[in-house]
């Protein structure tokens, strides 16, 4: 890879050129680059300047937290053993939350001479054996062929001009190679990139440049909806009323219609609905909103490139019983109906919220769950004793921690096929280590369902019930922005300060969103006074998080945010439970 560099530092070719007409790059390419020791002595083609580079895991920790979607190496060729090299790499991702590891396997096709005049052929089998091994081992690690790629290529024989890509080498080859089968050509480090470039256009979404996209346009503006009856909630089993990835992807800047005729009754109002933005093109957000009125200025699903992030919220129905998605940056898009409010639904009664599950070693788990939950596993979670006996609907947080593998984790109704998720985890990325998302889960007993395709640990909060005995019915409208820190002058919330909202007489149903937080931690919603021992957002790293929460009145009739680190903080309204 290090010809790249050469070549086009001589003006032969502009190789990296080819990278960045896709993709940001940061080409940080070096002869002689070990993985994870102290490489060869290597020298500058152009400069003749001899010196050691800075291996892999130190370019590594030099781009702490600016790595971006994947990490490309074509390093180690010097390497007696790149075992221990793969894990160190490995493990740095995953602590920086780097989503893809690609790595090109070594060339075989070679008469390259290692340091005491050793064939390096043999040794490339090895560590492509030894890559594919680990490529079982880590789900994020990517294997690009670049042995197989390029065994029919040619290699241009030794010529007396000097060794590859010095200065005056003569360069109008048509081989890939030089006479060593491993030193690129100028045409061949060209055909490098060319080839990086297919091998990320096959890892991202082939989607997000097909150019064609569904949806009608539209943009942000303001908004408004009359407030519905008071309401009460009929738990549902899951339907999905939205799915792009079978048509074309929902374009940035436009909107789609979603018909629920027939999937709701005719007198729901409001509709529960979980939504996911499902391997974005680029950084954005979804908003859900009734088809009555324009896009409001406010989200529902935060959004980072090739990322799937989920969110439940309650949206005002229109009068057709549409509602309406609007995507601010290209991805597809799903949206799940959990549930309706209508008029001759349950009332709801908020609690002071506590935690009735935690399957951590060391936590105060319920004993039911048996632990940390395993692949494909199905259970009752039992909330008898926070919830009345006779509870239609339970209010929740549910909290996905550490999962094994990339998979997802869905509350719903016992003796109901779980068809949907309401958690997608992702262990190979900080922000999908530890993922939280609200539920309206539908009780029967007491009790409702929890279903894992990965072994993970689950906590699972509880902040109010639905049933005969509930107090409040909801009031929905149109969303609407309360505070944004980014604009209120005030900076971030920090950890030792408490960011109060408007004083309420009611509990607001509040979309809570933690923006660009500095680390893994916790951002809550609670009636002012004691901190309650729950969150709502779990944070990672400069992630943008949404949750839906409830804001319920306490100490001088305000609700209080408090948050363990610095973060700002978005609370959107989108209803009113009275």
């Amino acid at each position: 890879m290090a010809a790249t560099v050469w070549y086009d530092g001589m003006g032969a070719t502009h190789s990296e050129d080819v990278l960045r007409a896709h993709y940001e790059v940061d080409l940080d390419a070096e002869s002689c680059r070990s993985i994870n020791n102290r490489g060869c002595t290597g020298f500058d083609r152009i400069t003749g300047a001899r010196y050691i580079p800075p291996n892999v895991i130190a370019e590594m920790r030099l781009r702490q937290g600016r790595i971006g979607e994947a990490l490309v190496i074509m390093a180690g060729y010097d390497d007696w053993d790149i075992n221990s090299g793969i894990d160190a790499v490995m493990a740095e991702a995953r602590a920086q939350g780097v989503p893809r590891v690609v790595w090109l396997t070594y060339r075989t096709t070679t008469s390259y001479i290692l340091p005491g005049h050793i064939s390096a052929a043999g040794l490339y089998e090895r560590q492509n054996q030894v890559l594919r091994a680990k490529a079982e081992q880590y789900p994020s690690l990517v294997i690009a062929d670049w042995d197989a790629a390029t065994k029919s290529q040619c290699d241009n024989p030794r010529t007396a001009a000097g060794a590859p890509g010095q200065r005056d080498t003569p360069v109008t080859t048509d081989c890939w190679f030089w006479w060593d089968g491993i030193h690129l050509t100028p045409k061949g480090a060209v055909a490098l990139t060319t080839w990086i470039s297919g091998q990320l256009d096959g890892l991202f979404t082939p989607r997000c440049r097909s150019g064609e996209v569904a949806g009608s346009p539209a943009a942000p503006g303001a908004s408004s909806a009359a407030e519905t009856a008071p309401l009460g909630f009929a738990p549902s089993a899951t339907t999905r009323v939205l799915d792009t990835r079978s048509g074309s992807i929902l374009g940035g800047g436009r909107f789609v219609s979603i018909d629920l005729s027939g999937r709701v009754p005719d007198g729901a109002e409001a509709a529960v609905i979980n939504v996911a933005a499902t391997d974005p093109c680029g950084d954005g957000y979804l908003t859900a909103y009734s088809c009555d009125t324009g896009v409001p200025a406010t989200s529902t699903v935060n959004y980072f490139t090739q990322r799937t992030v989920t969110n439940t919220a309650i949206v005002r129905l229109g009068g057709d019983h549409h509602l309406c998605v609007f995507a601010s940056a290209d991805t597809d898009a799903a949206v799940d109906v959990t549930g309706w409010f209508t008029r001759g639904g349950s009332p709801f009664s908020p609690v002071t919220p506590v935690r009735a599950v935690d399957t951590r070693a060391g936590a105060a788990a319920l004993a039911s769950l048996g632990g940390r939950r395993t692949a494909g596993s199905d259970i009752e979670v039992p909330l008898a004793g926070v919830v009345p006996p006779d509870a239609t609907g339970a209010w929740i947080g549910v909290v996905a921690v550490n999962p094994d593998r990339t998979g997802h984790v869905s509350i719903h109704p016992c003796g109901q096929e779980a068809v949907t998720s309401t958690i997608e985890v992702r262990p190979d990325t900080a922000a999908g280590r530890i993922v939280p998302n609200a539920a309206l889960a539908t009780l029967s007993g007491g009790r409702t369902c929890l279903a894992t395709t990965t072994g993970t640990d689950v906590v699972i909060d509880v902040f109010g019930w639905f049933g005969p005995g509930g107090k409040l019915h909801l009031v929905a409208s149109g969303p609407t922005r309360v505070i944004d820190t980014r604009t209120a002058g005030t900076g971030p919330l920090l950890a030792d300060r408490l960011l109060r909202l408007p004083p309420t007489a009611q509990t607001d149903v509040v979309n809570l969103t933690a923006v660009q937080p500095l680390g893994p931690g916790f951002v809550s919603v609670y009636p002012c006074g004691p901190v309650p021992l729950v969150s709502n957002v779990n944070t990672a790293l400069l992630v943008n998080r949404p949750v839906l929460a409830l804001a319920s009145p306490g100490q001088g009739g305000q609700a209080c945010v408090a948050a363990s680190l610095p973060t700002h903080v978005i609370v959107d309204r989108l209803a009113t439970f009275r």
